[in-house]
């Protein structure tokens, strides 16, 4: 395996911890040359980039506060608003 990509999932990319374990454990990350990812995915393929295994990724996200990333309002609809408020539609 060459390619490592991760998706999105918000709070289920907890799960790629579990899923980094196993690869490592069997080998298959030993030959990976490039990562990448979108959003908590992302997050997860910056870490091995710069050489976290996957133990080390775990501590990192389960000792992160994920609330402190939010400003308090509904993400999706917070952020679309501040972008049209901002930027406007065009």
């Amino acid at each position: 395996m060459r390619n490592v990509v991760f998706e999105g999932g918000g709070i289920r990319g907890i799960a790629y911890c579990g899923a980094l374990e196993t690869l490592e454990q069997n080998g298959s990350l030993d030959k990976v040359e490039r990562v990448g990812g979108t959003s908590a995915g992302a997050i997860t393929a910056c870490f091995m980039a710069v050489g976290y295994d996957a133990n080390e990724i775990h501590d990192i996200i389960y000792y992160t506060n994920f609330a402190d990333f939010n400003d308090g309002q509904f993400m999706f609809v917070g952020g679309t608003a501040r972008m049209v408020e901002r930027y406007g539609w065009y």
